[in-house]
């Protein structure tokens, strides 16, 4: 088997910890925030898979922190595939050949090696 070249292990390694983050103003209701008619309770998290994302509340101040997939582009000898699940599982990630021709999840490979 052929090591990894370290430019492209780089480079998956900075879009696993890449994420597309957000604030939402909300409105809160019995301490809980309400986002879209669902209700989150204070600190906690709800993940979804349509849309592919988490959302986590804090009542006091008010607000919701979605956060979502971030971009991705699928390095040499590798393809794009969707993810299945809630999120994080639903974002897309790259599927890569080995030299063998053997098809790897890199990006599921490395993300139980690293955290962000």
């Amino acid at each position: 088997m052929k090591p990894v070249f370290p430019g492209v292990l780089m480079c998956v390694l900075w879009l696993l910890c890449d994420a597309s983050v957000g604030l939402v103003d909300v409105q809160i209701k019995n301490g809980k925030c309400v986002l879209n008619g669902t209700e989150i309770e204070n600190g906690k998290s709800i993940s979804s898979e349509t849309p592919c994302e988490s959302r986590t509340c804090d009542a006091k101040t008010k607000t919701v922190e979605i956060i979502g997939c971030g971009p991705i582009v699928a390095p040499p000898n590798c393809t794009l595939v969707n993810g299945t699940g809630t999120f994080p599982k639903c974002c897309r990630h790259a599927v890569c050949k080995r030299t063998d021709s053997k098809p790897v999840n890199i990006t599921a490979l490395l993300s139980s090696l690293t955290t962000c």
